[in-house]
């Protein structure tokens, strides 16, 4: 008994999506001035849209700047 529900078990998984939503970004950014390679300025955003297993847009989304820290970031 316990053996059979196991298998069942392990089939469902197999069967049903088992990952969770993914991402998918759309990216604007754009390197407009450099200073002398250490410091370099974007403009735009990366929008990251949300989709199910089937993908399909779930509707969530979320906006970020091009970079971790604005936009601008220094070379080393």
């Amino acid at each position: 008994m316990q053996k059979s529900l196991m298998i069942v078990a392990l089939t469902l998984f197999t069967i049903m999506p088992t990952f969770a939503n993914s991402w998918q970004s759309r990216s604007t950014c754009q390197k407009r001035v450099s200073f002398f390679g250490l410091l370099t300025v974007y403009s735009g955003s990366v929008t990251w849209y949300e989709y199910d297993n089937f993908g399909n847009a779930t509707g969530n989304s979320y906006t970020t700047q091009c970079t971790a820290d604005g936009n601008w970031d220094w070379i080393w």
